[in-house]
């Protein structure tokens, strides 16, 4: 089993407040620690370090390649049933179209950077997420999807023939296999 994240961790281990924190037993019964009071004293160099940390962590967009890429532009591209019931794509030069059962969502991109906005992938519902996507090779475009309010980061890989793109998808972390069945969608 894949161990979990720091992230996903803390994120499920977090309180929502501090009257969810765990009482400590009063020192009467025997114990004698800084918690007894339930005052703990802050470490001022722990918390510049965290914050400092903190400050530093980034997801990288993907890196664009320096060839030309294929002209995939404007061509829509059909998937037979699958799991993720993704049943059309289509790349244009500054967005990307997926299509889940009857649903069809854009998703605006731009070169190098993050653009929020709203996206669904596999078993996630449509919700707010920040899209970045580059060519990484002469055929195949890289594009990330971080649902913003979760801990899931979807990076999609659509590698292009003349006639169809096969779709990899990788989640960052799950409760399952993290890697998705490959897709073939064919040109319609």
């Amino acid at each position: 089993m894949k161990p979990l994240s720091l992230a996903v961790f803390l994120f499920i281990c977090a309180p929502a407040s501090a009257a969810d924190l765990p009482r400590a037993a009063p020192e009467s019964q025997g114990v004698h620690s800084r918690f007894a009071t339930g005052k703990v004293e802050a470490d001022a160099a722990a918390v510049a370090k965290l914050n400092a940390r903190m400050k530093s962590l980034a997801i990288r967009v993907p890196v664009e390649f320096t060839g030309k890429a294929k002209d995939v532009a404007g061509r829509i591209y059909s998937f037979p049933a699958n799991d993720a019931n993704l049943s059309s794509l289509g790349l244009e030069t500054d967005s990307v179209t997926l299509t889940f059962g009857e649903k069809s969502s854009t998703i605006r991109l731009k070169r190098d950077m993050w653009v929020n906005g709203k996206a669904a992938w596999g078993q996630l519902p449509e919700q707010p997420a920040a899209a970045a996507g580059a060519w990484t090779a002469a055929d195949t475009y890289t594009l990330k999807l971080c649902f913003v309010e979760t801990p899931f980061i979807a990076t999609i890989r659509m590698t292009f023939d003349d006639k169809s793109v096969n779709v990899e998808s990788e989640m960052n972390v799950g409760f399952g296999a993290t890697k998705a069945a490959p897709l073939t969608g064919t040109l319609k």
